[in-house]
């Protein structure tokens, strides 16, 4: 009995200490801005990151995205070696980095799915300006099985005293009235004037441009100066589509790995195929994940309910079984490859080999795992 009473008492020592310790490190970080929401978070970050850097601040970053990355102040990227699965004190870690690299400002893309940890981060970040991207259908298994459960959880976590940037949206009143009960201020996103607009290339989303240029100029700089900034980080993005010559026949490959919800993958495809003037059938190369269950059936049913525009889907990842199982049950005839490492083939030629006529072959479900060779793959052959 008294060693348990000795170690929860060791147990709230250190939970206190924790919390006195990084709230001194947010007291002396000026600028502190956190990204949530479900999709362009990491590319929000990194456009706000570049627009305070331009300025002249002592800025540091950290997106949580496809790869965990630290932003340093001297323009270095450092990628956070993770050992086993995410948790959330690697959050509290970049806090303590920044004030000890006495950075003016701070940005952190929110990196918890789960809303009880995504309101720890927040209660602890305590931000000057706290941004929610957009809320699509995603993560069901930890945020709901509804649209509306996900709004709630996404929206429990603003902070108290801040400003809460969001972008004209169907959910945009409830965003306003939970920022209105916390005691912060709700500011839509600003809009682009025509310049501005012409000098962001085609595929570059123009909504995460107005949230970055927005968080810029609520952080106090200049508008001209922010934009400037971001549009050096607009310049790394690498395009999602690359081309490769099969039989005299022209194929592209679109990496849609990352864009993980139903709705976006379809406003992604629209974009491309309009944008490429692709009229043919495509290919499917579907990465699976059996931690992400629920996204592998939503995946499967659009898939079922597009078969007539699809040649051939390709099954990767750890829930291909499942995923096999589904789509066979379907009554139609689909073909179907299993893919997985090959260590005499390159995957991409498999693919190829297999991809009928296709115009295009499309990446849709989760980047991790082979989602990343293959990317590598088609882009060394563009």
């Amino acid at each position: 009995m008294l060693t348990t009473l000795v170690i929860l008492v060791l147990v709230l020592f250190l939970m206190i200490s924790e919390s006195l310790i990084i709230s001194n490190c947010t007291r002396n970080i000026a600028v502190k801005i956190h990204v949530n929401g479900t999709r362009g978070k990491s590319t929000i970050t990194k456009y706000i990151f570049a627009g305070l850097q331009e300025n002249g601040l002592k800025v540091m970053g950290k997106v949580t995205g496809e790869i965990p990355t630290l932003l340093l102040p001297d323009g270095t990227i450092k990628t956070i070696k993770r050992r086993g699965s995410a948790r959330v004190q690697e959050q509290f870690n970049t806090i303590r980095q920044a004030y000890r690299r006495k950075a003016d400002a701070l940005v952190l893309e929110c990196m918890s799915i789960d809303p009880v940890l995504q309101k720890l981060e927040s209660f602890f970040f305590k931000p000057h300006i706290y941004i929610i991207s957009n809320i699509r259908d995603d993560h069901r298994e930890k945020m709901g099985t509804t649209l509306d459960d996900q709004i709630n959880a996404i929206c429990s976590a603003i902070p108290s005293n801040c400003k809460v940037i969001a972008c004209r949206s169907a959910y945009m009143d409830i965003i306003k009235k939970v920022a209105s009960e916390c005691k912060s201020q709700f500011i839509e996103t600003t809009m682009l004037d025509n310049e501005e607009k012409e000098r962001i290339p085609d595929y570059i989303h123009e909504i995460n441009v107005r949230f970055a240029l927005t968080a810029c100029i609520e952080s106090g700089i200049p508008r001209e100066t922010a934009f400037k900034g971001i549009l050096k980080q607009v310049d790394k993005a690498i395009l999602p589509i690359s081309s490769v010559i099969q039989n005299n026949h022209k194929q592209y490959f679109l990496n849609a790995f990352s864009v993980n919800d139903i709705s976006s993958v379809q406003d992604y495809l629209k974009h491309w195929t309009n944008e490429l003037k692709i009229t043919g059938k495509m290919s499917v190369v579907f990465n699976t994940r059996s931690d992400r269950p629920l996204r592998t059936d939503l995946f499967i049913e659009w898939i079922k309910s597009n078969q007539k525009n699809i040649d051939t889907v390709f099954l990767a990842g750890d829930h291909t079984m499942r995923a096999n199982r589904l789509l066979s049950r379907s009554g139609k005839s689909i073909k179907i490859k299993k893919i997985r490492n090959h260590p005499q083939t390159r995957i991409k030629d498999i693919i190829l080999e297999n991809a009928g006529n296709s115009s295009l072959i499309v990446g849709i479900g989760n980047i991790r795992g082979l989602g990343y060779q293959i990317i590598n793959e088609f882009s060394e052959a563009s």
